[in-house]
């Protein structure tokens, strides 16, 4: 049974009664859609004896919808473990983990566990089945061990809010893991499917309900954001004794699941660790009734209907009407040479300076050398572009600073000056939700994922301030003959064709393509070279300059095998971040990260990842207006 404040959270944020939780897998590969199958009609919208429309609603229902999730993932965060490449769930004080088998790859392999404190451990796996992508280990040694109880539960309705604990790409192993907030958005019986994103690495990791029941593993995405495949629950405590028999499980035809070689082959896929073991959470027969889902009603089976907003939708954002005022009030557009290049975050401090603004950006939207370029700003509800002057940016963090002759309206209120520009903000807990506002006025929601922390994957190598000409080029008895142009390239904007033959670059005579490269990698972005060609018969003189480098139509990044991009050019080894899930476009970088009391908690610095954006805090933008102005 719900209690009362559980009760309350429902009404206002579920208008399908109840909450629910599940599992989903993220693995390397992007798998495709499950076929129309039934899905259960929605129930009627409740909202009890509470209008969306309250006054206090902000201030009472958010606080407390975020006071939930921060105390569940408190209590689920120690059982949530590292599994090499993937993630996993404590579920007894003995060590019995559930994963999934593309993670956990065979019965008897070793995996390395790893909690959250950064203590660790061996497993061994105890059987497997790819076909539902389930697996159970045993820890090695005596416990007990960090632990979540489970129950034999089915998922509850659709719409019902989620919590994805797990391990994604860049979340390191031994900290506490990230966290990510959405809602059941489908549910097809052995599958459904939540808008909490995932990616590589949360494969095997927990999904539980607000009120901390697990109720399944992850286990796939596909390319959109919202579109992730969990692993219910069911499947684990449905064939559980074969699963802790030792052996590769497949499923039949009649669903049942058989060993995938013979039995009498002794030894193929044995694990010494099978034993018998009990499901480690049984509940009443008439509780476990009761929680299963209505009868399904008949779809179309060719078609599958468009998947809800789920936590994007109207009645979510409603709730953080305070928020979305607020960001709108210092959301600013920043304009290079009269042309849109970036959002900005405008930001007021008296201390400071009393009768100018600033305006906080992501310098590397900003072009070659913008500080020697016209640079304006559009302020929120006016047409006319201020004139903007270059204060400073820092290359570690890729944030710009700019400085406008402009005293905000709401400068004189001092409640509303100190919850939108703040020096110092409240301590920032894995699960607030936050909102950004795009330049367009479209308002994204989001969760924060982690506190504040450094991570340790590097920008991608072919891409960091590498510079590019933009051409593909064979040998030549006379130098290099181009194959292929990129187009808008600095080759292209010269005038050079496909065909013509490179005899020189500055000065440099090249006879094939990694004589070339090596010329250029001494040069970097914006530079001119001389070019020497023939054509034909004829030799030219002509002088590109050279661009950013960027990855080929179609090809992705190593980071990115998992769709949701697209993504910041510039987005790792950024020594400081905050880090959320919110699905931000890259080109909204410089906007302000806002909580749900309407205080800036950030400005946006990167979209990194499928499931991860990053801003840098407040406190540190701050910082870094005060040493530049000293500058």
């Amino acid at each position: 049974m719900k209690n009362g404040h559980q009760q309350l959270l429902q009404a206002v944020f579920n208008r399908r009664v109840l909450l629910a939780s599940g599992f989903i897998y993220a693995g390397l590969a992007i798998l495709t859609a499950f076929p129309a199958i039934a899905v259960a009609a929605p129930p009627a919208a409740t909202i009890a004896n509470l209008s969306l429309d309250t006054p206090d609603f902000e201030s009472t229902q958010l606080d407390r919808f975020e006071t939930q999730i921060h105390q569940t993932y408190g209590k689920v965060q120690h059982a949530t473990v590292g599994l090499g490449s993937g993630s996993g769930v404590v579920v007894s004080p003995d060590g019995l983990v559930l994963t999934v088998a593309h993670v956990a790859n065979h019965p008897g392999r070793r995996l390395r566990v790893t909690f959250s404190d950064g203590k660790r451990a061996w497993a061994s796996v105890l059987g497997t089945c790819d076909e539902l992508d389930i697996a159970v280990a045993k820890i090695n040694g005596d416990g007990p061990w960090p632990s979540v109880a489970i129950s034999r539960v089915d998922l509850p309705p659709v719409g019902s809010w989620l919590l994805k604990v797990g391990y994604p790409v860049s979340f390191s192993h031994g900290k506490p893991p990230a966290v990510r907030v959405g809602q059941l958005l489908r549910d097809h019986g052995d599958a459904f499917i939540s808008d909490c994103p995932i990616m590589g690495g949360d494969s095997g990791g927990p999904i539980f309900d607000l009120e901390g029941n697990l109720v399944g593993i992850s286990s796939r995405c596909q390319d959109k954001i919202n579109y992730n495949v969990h692993v219910p629950l069911s499947r684990f405590y449905n064939n559980w004794e074969q699963l802790c028999s030792g052996v590769e499980l497949t499923k039949f035809h009649d669903g049942k699941l058989f060993p995938k070689r013979p039995r009498w082959e002794e030894g193929y896929g044995q694990s010494l660790a099978a034993q018998k073991i009990p499901f480690p959470g049984e509940i009443a027969s008439e509780t476990y009734a009761a929680r299963k889902p209505a009868t399904p009603a008949t779809t179309n089976r060719r078609r599958s209907p468009p998947l809800p907003l789920g936590r994007q939708d109207a009645i979510y954002l409603k709730g953080l009407a305070v928020a979305q005022q607020a960001a709108h009030k210092v959301t600013s557009q920043v304009l290079v040479d009269d042309v849109p290049a970036a959002s900005g975050t405008l930001l007021w401090d008296a201390p400071i300076s009393k009768h100018q603004s600033f305006i906080a950006t992501k310098a590397s939207l900003l072009g070659i050398r913008p500080q020697n370029q016209q640079i304006s700003v559009r302020l929120p509800g006016e047409k006319k572009p201020r004139a903007a002057t270059w204060v400073g940016d820092d290359s570690r963090t890729d944030l710009a600073i700019l400085a406008i002759d402009y005293q905000p309206e709401w400068a004189s209120e001092s409640d509303s000056t100190d919850e939108v520009n703040a020096t110092k903000t409240r301590e920032v807990q894995p699960g607030v939700p936050v909102l950004t506002v795009t330049t367009g006025g479209k308002s994204l929601v989001g969760f924060v994922s982690a506190t504040p922390r450094s991570f340790s994957l590097r920008q991608p190598p072919l891409v960091r301030n590498r510079a590019m000409l933009g051409v593909s080029v064979s040998g030549d008895a006379d130098g290099v003959r181009i194959t292929n142009l990129v187009e808008d390239s600095g080759a292209a904007k010269a005038g050079l064709e496909v065909g013509d033959i490179v005899l020189r670059l500055d000065g440099k005579a090249v006879h094939s393509a990694d004589e070339l490269v090596s010329v250029i990698a001494l040069l970097g972005v914006g530079d001119t070279i001389e070019i020497h060609l023939k054509r034909d018969t004829e030799a030219r003189q002509v002088t590109a300059t050279l661009g950013a480098f960027t990855l080929p139509a179609g090809q992705r990044n190593q980071y990115d095998n998992w769709g949701g991009g697209p993504f910041s050019d510039r987005r790792f080894e950024i020594p400081h971040v905050l880090p959320h899930d919110t699905p931000l476009p890259p080109e909204e970088c410089g906007s302000p990260l806002v909580d749900h009391h309407g205080q800036v908690l950030g400005v946006n610095i990167s979209r990194a990842l499928r499931t991860t954006s990053y801003a840098l805090p407040i406190e540190d933008v701050w910082h870094t207006i005060e040493r530049l102005q000293q500058l």
